[in-house]
């Protein structure tokens, strides 16, 4: 959603890597619930696929078929989320390049 709303508002696209960035953060230690536990793998998929739709769909394969062939989601997730920075650059450019290090290393 906040990737979403920068969008509408028009901010400048090379914020919109550190405001998933602060997103993704909020979600993995929320406020509300002392700072312990959260729901990060989901919300990274969300950032993702606002970020750029293609690179959150092979992230999302990735995750997909690493969880198939090894039966666990988390080194599903770790395999997508280290994935993810080389795609995003690969497709992108280096304009998230950063913030996608950042999100990965979360």
């Amino acid at each position: 959603v906040a990737v979403a709303i920068a969008r509408l508002l028009e901010l400048p696209i090379s914020w919109w890597g550190w405001i998933a960035f602060a997103a993704l953060i909020g979600h993995i230690w929320p406020v509300f619930a002392r700072f312990k536990g959260g729901k990060g793998v989901a919300t990274f998929f969300g950032v993702v696929l606002t970020l750029c739709w293609l690179v959150g769909l092979i992230a999302l394969a990735i995750w997909l078929l690493l969880a198939a062939v090894f039966r666990y989601s988390s080194l599903a997730a770790l395999g997508a989320t280290l994935a993810f920075p080389v795609i995003l650059y690969w497709w992108v450019g280096p304009l998230w390049l950063w913030p996608s290090v950042a999100m990965s290393l979360l």
